[in-house]
């Protein structure tokens, strides 16, 4: 079996953070707020790919996107990556959504923050 990346979903929430096709908003975890020169984005994505896969994903398509990789860390098995735009911080964490069940769904957090 080839270990390919996840494809970019085509219709995306946020127009410059690209999403894992296949992955879905979780309505009641996502906000925003927004004004004249800032924006406070919270995103919460649920899918079924691998927490590798998702943060492969996002350290690959991100800089497509106009975001520039600043950091990486691991803390147990959440993934924790950070970019910048211009005044903008974006943070992403991928983990597992909880430990029970034999498939919990993976999912992705990003918040960005107009620094």
């Amino acid at each position: 079996m080839q270990d390919t990346q996840l494809a970019v979903r085509t219709n995306r929430y946020v127009a410059d953070v690209p999403i894992p096709e296949g992955f879905e908003r979780n309505e009641r975890e996502s906000n925003y707020t927004t004004a004249a020169d800032s924006r406070r984005i919270l995103e919460v994505y649920e899918g079924s790919a691998p927490p590798i896969k998702v943060r492969n994903f996002f350290l690959t398509n991100m800089p497509a996107s106009g975001w520039k990789f600043e950091s990486e860390s691991l803390e147990g098995s959440v993934y924790s990556l950070n970019f910048s735009k211009g005044r903008e911080h974006c943070g992403v964490k991928v983990a597992r959504k909880s430990e029970r069940g034999l498939r919990p769904p993976t999912e992705a957090r990003v918040l960005i923050e107009t620094r």
